[in-house]
């Protein structure tokens, strides 16, 4: 097993993307995820363009909760992992998961969409 930390706080966002990308395999076993509370995953937000991302598979991105300044994988990680959990605790969390099943297909108004195929966790607050 190897756990590779993501060093978001270094200044060069785009060069610590890149590095990490070249760490991780091709196709990651296990992911374990949680969805916020806009129905972002994976730091992959509402209408961010990281959401459509065909070449990289870590991007820098800024996001709309703080820490904005973050370092995301793309879809092109989640869809290639082998197992995803998404840990979706608390009520207004559990009613968004039924939102998810309105529109399978638009994933711009909820990343958390991509991943709607895997094992999720829910539980009180």
């Amino acid at each position: 097993m190897f756990v590779h930390r993501i060093e978001a706080e270094r200044a060069d966002a785009d060069a610590v993307a890149r590095r990490y990308q070249d760490r991780l395999p091709e196709r990651i076993d296990i992911l374990l995820l949680s969805m916020g509370d806009d129905g972002h995953i994976a730091s992959l937000f509402p209408f961010s363009a990281g959401l459509h991302e065909t070449m990289r598979r870590v991007l820098p991105v800024i996001g709309s909760k703080l820490p904005a300044r973050r370092i995301t994988i793309t879809p092109l990680v989640l869809r290639g992992a082998r197992e995803i959990f998404v840990m979706a605790i608390g009520e207004q969390k559990q009613a968004l998961y039924t939102r998810l099943h309105e529109n399978k297909v638009d994933i711009d108004s909820f990343p958390a969409r991509l991943v709607l195929g895997g094992t999720w966790i829910f539980g009180g607050t």
